[in-house]
């Protein structure tokens, strides 16, 4: 039976490669090189999202890698680093986005440039100090040009006596390049679930429900994304929740006064 040794190997608060050789007769000219072993209290995140090489990039695009992998499970994530630079700038000198969340995923804030060629790269820290290597360098490009995120102008946030009435939202505009509106398209919401979609809204950023999508005294969130013809879709807005009133159509609510009002 040939002999057996064990050799312990110690883990680096920073990651660390070992090369292993076996060596016989006790003489380095007959190694032979096992290869390499990487140790390391926290696995190298791995890129998902801006893809290697994607293109038409949102200009505010949200960097995305695998989950948060130490190897004792006690060793709990202190935040994970992401960067973002121009691509000529390899060593990260002078990244553009250079910011830590205690999460898996982040959403640029600041706007990058139209048409701009960027890298990006992120690492883990634990809690107890430990730091993974960065991730590959991936890069990407951003769009030509894209539509601005449009808000919700009507009815106003918080508003309880809604009715079938023009929902208005922004005016069209887009940043990078020219663009003309192609439409708007609008999402209805009670309790979380969808409860109408209003397809392309062709010409226009406002829009009527048709009759039937609304009704009485039920609690809604509505949001709007503009279309543009050569840049696409926006982002969606943020919602704005509202309450309808008891009486939808503002015939209705006359006949009901009048009503009311012959009885009283």
């Amino acid at each position: 039976m040939a002999d057996k040794k064990l050799v312990d190997l110690p883990l680096e608060t920073a990651t660390k490669t070992h090369d292993i050789y076996v060596v016989s007769n006790g003489t380095t000219d007959n190694r032979v090189n096992l290869g390499s072993l990487i140790l390391a209290k926290v696995e190298k995140p791995v890129n998902i999202s801006p893809a290697n090489s994607a293109t038409n990039v949102a200009f505010l695009p949200e960097l995305s890698a695998s989950s948060y992998n130490p190897l004792y499970a006690a060793d709990t994530r202190l935040h994970r680093v992401f960067q973002v630079t121009l691509s000529s700038d390899v060593n990260f000198a002078t990244p553009v986005v250079d910011v830590t969340v205690n999460s898996d995923s982040y959403k640029l804030v600041d706007a990058l440039t139209a048409s701009g060629n960027y890298i990006w790269r992120c690492r883990d820290v634990s809690v107890n100090g430990d730091v993974s290597e960065y991730s590959e360098v991936f890069s990407f490009t951003t769009k030509a040009g894209e539509v601005v995120k449009p808000s919700v102008t009507s009815p106003t946030a918080g508003r309880t006596d809604v009715k079938a009435e023009v929902f208005t939202s922004s005016a069209f505009a887009n940043t990078g390049g020219s663009d003309t509106l192609s439409g708007s398209e609008w999402e209805l919401y009670s309790d979380g679930t969808l409860v109408h979609s209003s397809g392309l809204v062709s010409g226009s950023v406002n829009y009527t429900f048709p009759t039937g999508v609304l009704v009485v005294l039920t609690d809604y969130e509505v949001r709007v994304r503009h279309v543009g013809v050569n840049f696409g879709a926006s982002e969606w807005s943020d919602y704005v929740a509202f309450t309808t009133d008891s009486v939808l159509s503002y015939e209705n609510y006359l006949a009901v006064a009048h009503h009311t009002s012959l009885i009283s």
